[in-house]
């Protein structure tokens, strides 16, 4: 049975993966807190992306695993892009959802302005406007309990923990840009049409720097694609392992 990781976002838990697990039934899934999140252990001095990727060698170890497929969402794609960059040979699939790559200069202004405003005004001041984003507002309508699950996780971050991660994502990533093409692992790029931050753009050019990689823009879905369409992913992502999904 293959086993694949999951990386959630910033701010986020290993509850994000609960639908996605539940489509994956023939697939053996981990589901680490990042550092900083949830019951992950804390930074103890300043985060940064080569420190989640040392967490997750030290995760996979842990698991006994030498290779193994690797899944990252939003801040979590950023952690894999640069996991399979660093030691290609340990993953043997790649899943990126709703991540970031070569931000354009008013793209990295946009989310370094709220990092400085929560700096500012506390983190929590991010949120309605965060959920705004990340999910439409039919799905929001029809799907409650997602939002509210992701607005009481975002309000129990621990504030000081939060902002150290929250950093990584808004001021890290530029040491990826044009290395893509180092990846060696068979790679799934996927986004949905309306998320503005992982935007359709940044996953197609994605998709053709990786030399084996395959795009998917999935219509009328905002950031948290891994909410709202997990059947969808899992069907794309059993055809990545080359599973056949019944």
């Amino acid at each position: 049975m293959t086993d694949l990781i999951f990386l959630h976002g910033v701010g986020l838990d290993r509850q994000i993966w609960q639908p996605m697990q539940a489509a994956l039934p023939d697939v053996k899934t981990h589901t680490p807190d990042l550092r900083g999140h949830g019951a992950g252990p804390n930074w103890d001095g300043p985060a940064s992306l080569d420190g989640f990727v040392s967490d997750l060698w030290d995760y996979a170890d842990g698991l006994g695993l030498d290779s193994f497929a690797l899944c990252g969402f939003s801040l979590g794609a950023m952690i894999a892009q640069w996991a399979a960059i660093s030691k290609p040979a340990r993953i043997s699939h790649l899943i990126l959802l709703s991540g970031v790559y070569a931000r354009m200069p008013e793209q990295l202004a946009g989310v370094q302005a709220r990092f400085k405003e929560a700096e500012l005004h506390g983190p929590k001041i991010m949120i309605d406007a965060a959920l705004a984003r990340w999910f439409t507002p039919e799905f929001a309508e029809n799907h409650p309990e997602y939002l509210e699950q992701t607005r009481t996780r975002l309000m129990d971050n621990d504030v000081a923990q939060f902002m150290r991660s929250y950093q990584v994502f808004a001021f890290e990533g530029a040491q990826i840009d044009g290395r893509l093409k180092e990846i060696k692992a068979p790679t799934l790029v996927a986004t949905g049409e309306l998320d503005t931050g992982s935007t359709s753009e940044m996953a197609h050019k994605m998709a053709s720097e990786i030399p084996d990689a395959q795009c998917v823009i999935y219509e009328n879905v905002a950031h948290m694609l891994p909410l709202q369409k997990p059947d969808e992913l899992a069907v794309s992502i059993m055809r990545l392992l080359g599973k056949e999904t019944k």
